[in-house]
């Protein structure tokens, strides 16, 4: 198994700048890869397409629509009392609708978003390195940040004819932490 590092850069133009330092560093082309990485849950890995079962911005949503139409629909029950003397009955059920409803639709959009999930690889232009074949691993990984790579990761796998053959986008990710980069200087 080869120890890889990989950076994934916003687009092409900055990726290329850190393939040409790195070319510069006097890396084989062999032991550099680049390719473009798809955004999280479109890495086409079902045979429906994608590469998750839910989307987990939305996954607590069920949940939050639940608690939001308990919610709505008890003070659904106060203005619909209220509505009684004026609308009738319809006016205590149209109440409990109005509440329930805009309850479930504000507690499921206060639940879901975006999971700030460490182990997610951001989409762009993903630059990988056989750091086997490095003289410097600290090197490398200065001229990936210093070419403004969004996130770093280190790695294990296998390196053959000049890529990282058992690429999985979808694994978690080992981040380097760009702290790492200052307590070496």
């Amino acid at each position: 198994m080869a120890r890889i590092a990989a950076a994934v850069f916003e687009d092409q133009v900055s990726a290329e700048r850190a393939l040409d330092v790195l070319a510069g560093m006097g890396l084989a082309p062999d032991s550099v890869d680049s390719f473009v990485l798809n955004p999280p849950g479109h890495h086409d890995t079902f045979p429906v397409g994608g590469d998750e079962d839910a989307d987990d911005d939305a996954r607590a949503g069920d949940r939050g629509a639940l608690r939001g139409a308990a919610l709505g629909g008890a003070f659904g029950i106060l203005a619909g009392a209220l509505a009684t003397p004026i609308a009738g009955p319809a006016g205590l059920a149209g109440g409990i609708a109005a509440g329930a409803y805009a309850g479930a639709l504000a507690g499921a959009l206060a639940t879901m978003g975006k999971r700030d999930d460490p182990g997610v690889r951001p989409f762009g232009v993903m630059v990988t390195v056989n750091l086997d074949r490095a003289r410097n691993d600290d090197w490398v990984l200065d001229a990936l940040y210093d070419g403004g790579a969004q996130m770093i990761e280190r790695a294990h796998g296998e390196w053959r004819n000049g890529h990282w053959a058992d690429f999985d986008p979808v694994a978690r990710a080992e981040h380097v932490e760009f702290t790492e980069r200052a307590s070496r200087h």
